[in-house]
């Protein structure tokens, strides 16, 4: 109580005609509508065991197919991918005669795959097939991004991959796996470009005597490609990008996409014409994706049928049309 007599302190509460009282709380849910009572027995527990390591595939157990790192390393991957291509879609081409329109944006892209492809298997000529066993690649083995890009997407499709390592390129047998964890290492976080070391470097340079990284564009004047003729088999050095109305002639023959996969499917026919194991693209593979030699012949014995007295490739060639 202060000097005045008056206290500090607020009146206690006393309870009036305002004043709530137990009648005016608000009523209780309806019987009807009250919620279930909570009773422990209808709520599952949670497992607190350890979530096991081994996943059910069809009848067997595996451990995981994939980690959180690899899904980090392959993404971080994709992205170079697709930053290359977007350097690639911007880069200028530089005519400096002036002979060709300018090439349009979708347009460059395939062009700049068709040369990785062109540099993929010069690796594999040139590198791998130096190597004396099948085992993981050494570091400075790694090669430049557009060459890497080519082997991922290749591997995309195993069965094919696995059909053209024992038909054709028995040398890719030597690659053991895609190297994914040291190509990530190299890629920048913020740039998304690889960084090659300069033992890699030097050593790609020294053994395919081309250069580390693939020009983002195509010169028209400059950059050729050495390719036999589908016709005669004279090797021709020709542009990338030729002017539209040359549609790339020598000797007369248009050298065109179709003319040389009307070849590459000759070149299979003759060989298997000659040597009676041999099977056709696309026949040796199995559903389940192991090669099934019986099936594979008796498709191909099916197929060359169609071709009697048929001895060599400009024969079948020409039985296409080709000349």
């Amino acid at each position: 109580m202060d000097s005045t007599g008056h206290s500090p302190l607020p009146p206690p509460y006393e309870p009036g005609a305002a004043a709530p009282n137990a009648s005016d709380n608000p009523p209780r849910w309806a019987s009807a509508s009250d919620p279930p009572a909570f009773d422990a027995d209808i709520v599952p527990g949670y497992d607190t065991t350890t979530p096991s390591k081994l996943y059910k595939v069809g009848k067997l157990s595996t451990l995981p197919l994939v980690t959180i790192a690899d899904i980090k390393a392959h993404l971080l991957l994709l992205g170079a991918f697709e930053q290359l291509k977007q350097k690639c879609e911007e880069a200028d081409v530089v005519d400096v005669q002036k002979k060709l329109p300018p090439l349009c944006t979708e347009a460059k892209w395939p062009l700049f795959l068709e040369r990785a492809r062109e540099r993929f298997y010069l690796w594999v000529a040139k590198v791998i097939n130096a190597r004396p066993e099948r085992s993981g690649l050494w570091h400075e083995e790694i090669p430049p991004l557009d060459v890497l890009l080519i082997w991922h997407a290749y591997l995309l499709n195993p069965i094919q991959y696995h059909e053209d390592v024992v038909r054709m390129h028995p040398i890719l047998d030597k690659l053991s796996e895609f190297p994914l964890y040291k190509i990530s290492s190299q890629i920048d976080l913020e740039t998304l470009e690889m960084l090659p070391t300069e033992e890699q470097f030097h050593y790609w340079q020294r053994t395919t005597g081309d250069c580390f990284g693939l020009p983002l564009n195509t010169t028209p004047d400059a950059d050729t490609i050495k390719t036999p003729c589908p016709s005669c088999n004279h090797t021709n050095e020709i542009t990338w990008v030729s002017a539209p109305d040359s549609s790339g002639k020598l000797r007369g023959f248009p050298i065109t996409w179709e003319a040389l996969c009307t070849k590459r499917f000759a070149e299979d026919v003759v060989l298997c014409l000659k040597n009676s194991g041999a099977t056709l693209a696309g026949t040796l593979m199995s559903s389940s994706g192991s090669p099934d030699t019986e099936k594979g012949r008796r498709l191909t014995e099916l197929i060359l049928g169609a071709f009697p007295g048929v001895k060599s490739v400009t024969e079948l060639a020409n039985h296409f049309g080709g000349a």
